[in-house]
Parts: C-alpha cells; structure tokens; sequence
C-alpha cells in the first residue's frame, strides 16, 4: 500500500504514546539500506529499543544492558556486524546539522544516506522561532525537502499532534483525519501517515496522504502491525 522512494519527505504523526518512534525504529533496523536516525526527543529510549530488536530481549533488559559499564561493552561487541550502516545521533539538532551529517556519510559511503529519520520535528532548532509558531514549520519542512530532493534521500519527520479526536486522541489510542494535523507538512511532504495503537497489541498506520499511491485524508485506509509492546517490535498482520 505504501512504496517509499528518495528525493521524498515523509511525515509520520500522532499523539506521544501513539507509536510513532516504535515504527521508526523498526524501520530503521529492518530495511538494509545507509540510515541516519536523529534521537532528538529520547535518544536513550530509542537506543534501548534499537538494541531489543537486535538482541531479541525486551526493552527493559536491553536497557539495563546499556546501562551497566561492563555488560555495555559485551553488547557493543555483540552489534558489531548488526547494522553496521545505521549511524545514530542523540541531542536536538538544525537543519543545516541534518545536512553536514548526511555529507558526511556520503564521505564515508560514497553516496548520502537513502534514509533519514527525525524524532521529532518540534525538537529541532530554528533560530528565531518555536513550535508554537507556524514560521517555525515554513522554514524547517521546505528546508528539508529541497535536503531530500538535492541529496537524493527520503526523509520521513516524526510530528507530534495532540489537538482533536476528543481525549483517546491525546493518549494516542484514536484515528485522526488530515484536519486534526496541526503543521503537518501536508503541501511539502508527498506522504503523511496517522500513527496510535489499540493500547493492547496493534499499532494502526493511517495512510492519510501519498501522491503516488491511494490514500484516504480522513483516516478510514490504514494498515495494522502486530505489536509486541515488550519488545518493541511490529510484525505485519494485514490491512483494512
């Protein structure tokens, strides 16, 4: 239902706790391409989860692994060959960060990274403006689709979204439509996705835009992954 290419910029948004970083992560460890994952919100929670997926363990263990000096270098030494082409930053970065990273790796690789994951986009720095103000996404998501376009790279932007859909919404446990999506990017990004879960053990992806492919704005075309909470992974189950 959804086919990813470069020179794109992709919006995934819902509610904190919808699933959001869960569904970047497994994407992020599943497919075999150059990736370069920006932690901006909770880079230690997305490590540990990156990690449990590699290692097989639930969330919490692979945690404590990170957490211990000399379990830490046990593990580090078990990664190595896992996927050695996922480069991970932590802390809150600008634009023209996200831009020297990717040069950078094309240094290294010979072409910049085909994957670009940023969690979140309201933890980016835009000089002069915040969040809460609509200039702060006119500069950012042009900028990073013009990034995409020139260095041949498919962005997908995490963005929270807390407003609508009554209080499940906000626990991130309820559909959305286009209409709840606050600076959602919808002119820039060629797709926006709705992300919440069933709070038990399905994430529901809502395929809310997508310029070459079917999509419904108000939320009722989704695909539902199978969720295992514990461990932090999504197994497709079918669609809807």
């Amino acid at each position: 239902m959804v086919r990813l290419h470069t020179k794109e910029l992709v919006v995934m948004a819902g509610a904190p706790g919808g699933g959001k970083s869960t569904l970047s992560v497994n994407l992020a460890m599943s497919l075999d391409v150059p990736t370069l994952y920006f932690a901006q919100d909770s880079p230690a929670s997305v490590l540990s989860r990156m990690a449990a997926l590699a290692i097989g363990q639930e969330t919490t263990q692979a945690h404590d692994l990170i957490a211990s000096a000399e379990e830490r270098s046990l593990l580090s030494r078990r990664l190595e060959s896992t996927r050695p082409t996922l480069v991970f930053n932590r802390g809150a970065v600008t634009t023209e960060r996200v831009r020297a990273s990717a040069l950078a790796l094309r240094e290294w690789l010979g072409v910049a990274p085909p994957l670009v994951i940023l969690d979140n986009l309201i933890d980016m720095v835009a000089v002069g403006s915040n969040p809460a103000e609509s200039s702060f996404y006119a500069t950012i998501l042009p900028e990073l689709k013009q990034m995409a376009n020139e260095l041949n790279m498919c962005i997908i932007v995490l963005h929270h979204v807390t407003r609508g859909g009554g209080s499940g919404h906000g626990k991130g446990t309820q559909p959305m439509t286009m209409n709840d999506l606050l600076f959602a990017g919808e002119r820039e990004a060629r797709h926006v996705w709705g992300i919440y879960n069933d709070n038990v053990d399905t994430l529901k992806v809502q395929i809310l835009k997508q310029q070459d492919g079917p999509a419904d704005a108000a939320g009722d075309m989704r695909v539902d992954l199978r969720w295992y909470p514990k461990l932090g992974k999504l197994a497709t189950i079918g669609s809807g």
